[in-house]
C-alpha cells in the first residue's frame, strides 16, 4: 500500500513558487487531508508567547496555551506565501495556520502537538513553513541543509534547537513539527529537494536562502 504522507516541510519564499507547483501536485496525487496545519516562523514577534492562531480557529477547536492575534497571522508571510498554493491545490481542505515564535519549554511543544492531534481529523497533513540557510552561498547553503536534514531525520532535537539562521529560519517551528511527527509514529523521513536561491534564479555567485523540501 502506497504510504500516506503526515508531514512536509516547504519555504516560504515568493522565490520558490516552482518549488510549491511541484511539491504540492506530487502530493494532491497521493492524498487530500481534509484539514492542514501550518507550523510557520513568526518573523516578527519572535520573542513573544510560542503559539499564535487565529481568532476563527481558536473558536473552532479551543485550543490552550495559544495566543490569538488575527492581525500578525495576517501579516505573517510563512503562513500568506503558502495560502493561495494550498487554496489552488486543496480548495476544500481547512486550514489552521499557527506561527511558532523562538520562545519555548519542550514540554510546550509537546503539549501542542498532542492539543491538535486530539481535536484534528486523522487525515490532517502537517506543514512545517521553514526557510532553511539566510545569506549564504550556494556551496554553503547546501553543506547546511545537509547537516539540517541528518538532524531532522534523526529527530536530534538537541541539535535543531541549537541552530540559527545560517541553518534555518525556525529551528521551534521544525522542532514541533517532528514531535508531532513522533507522536503519530511517523518516523521515515525522504528528502524531495534540498535547493538554494543561486540554482533558483541560475546566479551561482547569489548570497541568498536554502530550501529544503522533505516528507
Amino acid at each position: 500500500s502506497e504510504s500516506i504522507i503526515r508531514g512536509i516541510i516547504l519555504p516560504h519564499h515568493d522565490l520558490a513558487k516552482e518549488i510549491f507547483h511541484s511539491s504540492l501536485s506530487s502530493l494532491k496525487e497521493k492524498q487530500t487531508p481534509s484539514a492542514i496545519v501550518i507550523y510557520g516562523t513568526n518573523h516578527y514577534f519572535s520573542e513573544g508567547p510560542t503559539f499564535t492562531t487565529t481568532t476563527e480557529i481558536q473558536d473552532e477547536y479551543g485550543l490552550e496555551n495559544i495566543l490569538v492575534n488575527d492581525e500578525r497571522i495576517n501579516k505573517e508571510h510563512s503562513i500568506q506565501t503558502l495560502l493561495p498554493y494550498l487554496k489552488e491545490y486543496f480548495p476544500n481542505t481547512k486550514i489552521i495556520p499557527i506561527i511558532v515564535s523562538s520562545m519555548y519549554e519542550m514540554e510546550s511543544l509537546n503539549n501542542m502537538s498532542n492539543s491538535l492531534l486530539k481535536v484534528l481529523p486523522k487525515d490532517t497533513l502537517y506543514i512545517a513553513s521553514v526557510d532553511f540557510s539566510h545569506n549564504s552561498t550556494v556551496e554553503s547553503g547546501l553543506q547546511q541543509n545537509k547537516e539540517s536534514i541528518e538532524s531532522i531525520s534523526t529527530f536530534n532535537y538537541q541539535k535543531i534547537l541549537d541552530y540559527k539562521d545560517d541553518h534555518m529560519d525556525s529551528p521551534v517551528a521544525i522542532s514541533v513539527f517532528m514531535k508531532t511527527m513522533e507522536n503519530i509514529n511517523a518516523k521515515k523521513w525522504e528528502t524531495w529537494l534540498s535547493s538554494h536561491g543561486g540554482l533558483i534564479t541560475n546566479n551561482p555567485l547569489l548570497n541568498g536562502t536554502s530550501y529544503v523540501v522533505g516528507v
